[in-house]
């Protein structure tokens, strides 16, 4: 899954116009004076395992219920159930509550992280014009 993080500019939200004027009225770090709100967003909707799976844990230690009857509780089939709980649990031992890591650089086996070698061509390229 994935999540964006970033933050939100207030003084890019006004119109181009508007900015102009305050820099014209000021200088040029009147910028400064507006506010970055820190945001995170999810891209997706999450799937069972992420959604469910600290839930399911729960109810097994709290009620002892099986997958059918918290299944039943979240709305979900006894099969989801079985997924998240194993999710749960594996989020459990790994002791995270949230089932988003950053990635701050590619995984070693992540294939899809690879820059086509189109794309890398043009990449170099862009770089070398701006020099």
């Amino acid at each position: 899954m994935l999540r964006a993080k970033f933050e939100l500019r207030l003084w890019s939200l006004l119109p181009a116009q508007t900015r102009a004027s305050l820099i014209g009225l000021f200088d040029e770090t009147v910028a400064d004076e507006f506010s970055s709100i820190p945001m995170q967003v999810d891209l997706f909707k999450p799937s069972t395992g992420p959604k469910y799976g600290l839930r399911v844990v729960e109810l097994k230690e709290q009620h002892g219920w099986g997958p059918t009857r918290i299944g039943q509780e979240l709305g979900i089939n006894k099969r989801s159930a079985c997924i998240a709980k194993k999710y749960g649990e594996r989020m459990r031992e790994a002791g995270i509550t949230d089932p988003f890591i950053e990635l701050t650089e590619p995984p070693k086996a992540g294939s899809r992280w690879r820059t086509h070698a189109r794309h890398q061509q043009n990449r170099q390229q862009d770089e070398a014009a701006d020099g």
